[in-house]
């Protein structure tokens, strides 16, 4: 059983993009793949994989998490696999692209993952990086748990980490938004054990 299996059916709500937000983030995405074929690695629930799928672009999800494809499933993304994302059953550049949101930072080999990225892909990589201005409430999150002696086990703070580490050739912003958000809300969140 994945860590994942247990915070499946709350996962959307404590790390989803506000809808207005998701939906400029995937028009940005499908403009900038123009119907390429895509593996969505640590697919997750699906929140980008469905509605990339529906808008048309074939995209594979994998995940090492059951409970987390099957609500993928629901969500209506059909190809999706049982794996590891650190060796993949795919042949060399079987897709165009493929997608990480949110998961770099969760892998001990990062690196691994980007050379298995490297070797299905044609085109690339496609992520979502969030570029706080200010302070940034993961940001916080990390400083207190490493304080406290938890350190991250992989890139420190994912996907900002991973442009410093591998340059991209291509860097475009898709949509800018300022979030406001009760604090409260917030601690309930990690008092809850939920991230």
């Amino acid at each position: 059983m994945s860590g994942f299996d247990r915070v499946a059916d709350v996962y959307d709500a404590t790390r989803s993009l506000k809808p207005r937000v998701m939906s400029k983030v995937v028009e940005g995405i499908l403009e900038f793949i123009d119907g390429s074929t895509m593996v969505d690695f640590g697919v997750g629930t699906g929140r980008f994989a469905a509605p990339l799928a529906g808008a048309g672009i074939e995209v594979t999800g994998l995940d090492i998490s059951e409970l987390m494809i099957r609500q993928a499933r629901e969500k209506g993304v059909t190809n999706l696999l049982l794996s590891s994302a650190e060796s993949t059953p795919f042949r060399p550049r079987s897709f165009d692209y493929a997608m990480v949101v949110h998961f770099v930072h969760l892998l001990r080999d990062w690196r691994a993952v980007i050379g298995e990225i490297s070797r299905v892909t044609k085109k690339g990589l496609v992520t979502v990086v969030e570029d706080p201005r200010g302070s940034h409430n993961r940001d916080l999150y990390v400083r207190l748990r490493e304080k406290r002696g938890f350190k991250m086990l992989g890139l420190r703070l994912g996907e900002r980490d991973l442009i410093e580490k591998v340059k991209p050739a291509i860097q475009e912003k898709l949509v800018e938004y300022k979030e406001v958000f009760d604090p409260s809300s917030l601690l309930d969140e990690y008092a809850s054990k939920l991230h």
